[in-house]
């Protein structure tokens, strides 16, 4: 299970779009999707490295080898521009995962959110809620880690996707244009 944050478009535009370049040249949709991958890159790599600056909130959550244990996270980067779900697809994901034997930090991740019946995820969780609510002052709800890491990067993140959208749009135009 990662931690994952989405730029949307509609999917029906974007699928449309996806349709011609197929007909007209397949290499231009790679080429956004290889654009996105490049030039968010390094963000995702910020995002993830701020996750991990601080370590594990909690002093047992490092010293054992079970898979609750506090694992650094990695960010990857996935595309699938023209493809769509539910009306809307996602242009560019940012994916930041600890791998399958580290869980501790989802488990910190995910403490304090609450489920569709308003209930706490885990009732047997208040004291680690407020152990993590102790360690990470200001900030009493899920999302400590990962998704606090990405808020001061999301507005940079969208103007650089726009960029990347946009250098790309006037590369197919000129391409289309010598069609």
């Amino acid at each position: 299970m990662a931690v994952s944050f989405r730029a949307e478009v509609n999917a029906q535009d974007m699928a449309k779009v996806a349709r011609i370049l197929r007909k007209v040249d397949k290499e231009l949709l790679n080429d956004l999707g290889r654009s996105m991958r490049s030039g968010i890159g390094g963000t995702a790599r910020d995002i993830a490295a701020t996750a991990n600056q601080n370590g594990a909130p909690l002093s047992g959550m490092t010293n054992h080898n079970g898979n609750t244990k506090w694992g650094n996270v990695k960010a990857s980067i996935s595309t699938r521009p023209g493809r769509q779900r539910f009306g809307w697809g996602d242009l560019v994901t940012i994916n930041v995962d600890a791998g399958r034997t580290s869980r501790g930090m989802y488990i910190a991740e995910f403490a304090g959110y609450k489920n569709s019946n308003g209930s706490p995820t885990d009732a047997r969780g208040p004291w680690f809620v407020g152990m993590l609510n102790l360690r990470v002052p200001g900030w009493d709800k899920g999302g400590r880690y990962v998704y606090r890491a990405f808020m001061p990067f999301k507005a940079t993140i969208y103007r650089l996707a726009e960029s990347l959208v946009e250098k790309w749009t006037d590369r197919v135009n000129v391409e289309l244009e010598n069609v």
